[in-house]
C-alpha cells in the first residue's frame, strides 16, 4: 500500500502541464466554470429535468474533459482500475 502511494505522489511530482484548452483559459474563468456546473447539477437534480438535457450536459462535461488532455488510461491503470 505504501509503495503503491509513493508511485502515486511521483506521479503527481513529474506533472507537466498540457498545452490543451484547459490549461490555457484563465484560473477565474475555470473558477466560474466550476459554479455553473455546481449550479447546474442543482437544476438538473429537480425530478422535473428532461433525460435528454441532461444526457447532453454529460456529453458536454465528457468532451471537455477529453479536450483537457486528462490521460484517462494512465491514470486509472496508476490506481489499480
Amino acid at each position: 500500500m505504501i509503495f503503491h502511494l509513493l508511485h502515486l505522489a511521483e506521479s503527481l511530482l513529474s506533472y507537466e502541464p498540457s498545452d490543451r484548452f484547459l490549461h490555457r483559459i484563465n484560473p477565474l474563468t475555470k473558477v466560474a466554470l466550476f459554479v455553473v456546473v455546481i449550479v447546474g447539477g442543482m437544476i438538473i437534480s429537480g425530478p422535473n429535468y428532461p433525460w435528454y438535457l441532461n444526457f447532453a450536459v454529460t456529453l458536454v462535461l465528457v468532451a471537455l474533459s477529453a479536450t483537457g488532455g486528462i490521460p484517462l488510461r494512465k491514470e486509472l491503470r496508476l490506481r489499480g482500475v
